[in-house]
């Protein structure tokens, strides 16, 4: 395991943990990545009525 910075907050955090943006091929925490917690990321269409 070795350890790495977010581009953005410039913290040390395990590899892994860190993410990779699409844009940029940045490697940013989860907080820096703008992407929420648990988020369903899914597309499902729901017509209700």
């Amino acid at each position: 395991m070795s350890d790495k910075r977010c581009s953005r907050c410039c913290m040390l955090f395990p590899e892994e943990e860190l993410l990779l943006t699409e844009d940029t091929n940045e490697h940013v925490c989860p907080d820096c990545s703008g992407l929420i917690a648990d988020e369903d990321l899914g597309c499902r269409y729901v017509e209700d009525g």
